[in-house]
């Protein structure tokens, strides 16, 4: 399977529609100036994935640390109710590590 541009778009999407984090009205490829990869919460937002910057790092991986940025770019900038939602999310995941390291 090939774990490219799609497949990491898609990873995004469902990291997204599984947290509650709205969907940026944008995702797409990197442009071709683009250093890395680029989120802007801005006007609906926009996240865009640059698969070549990423290089050989895990593909799962990659995807969710882009999906990291758009939590923290959703927060810094987008009022109450997304900052809201990227508390709930913060904390969602920090419980299920504690729940996780409980387990071992």
């Amino acid at each position: 399977m090939d774990k490219g541009y799609e497949y990491r778009r898609d990873l995004f999407l469902e990291l997204c529609d599984i947290t509650g984090a709205p969907r940026p009205a944008i995702l797409r490829l990197s442009l071709p100036d683009d250093p890395c990869d680029t989120t802007d919460s801005e006007g609906g937002g926009e996240v865009r994935l640059n698969v070549e910057a990423a290089g050989d790092c895990e593909p799962d991986w990659h995807a969710a640390h882009v999906f990291g940025h758009w939590l923290a770019d959703l927060h810094s900038g987008n009022g109450y109710a997304a900052s809201d939602t990227v508390a709930d999310v913060i904390a969602e995941l920090a419980l299920e590590i504690g729940r996780a390291s409980c387990r071992e």
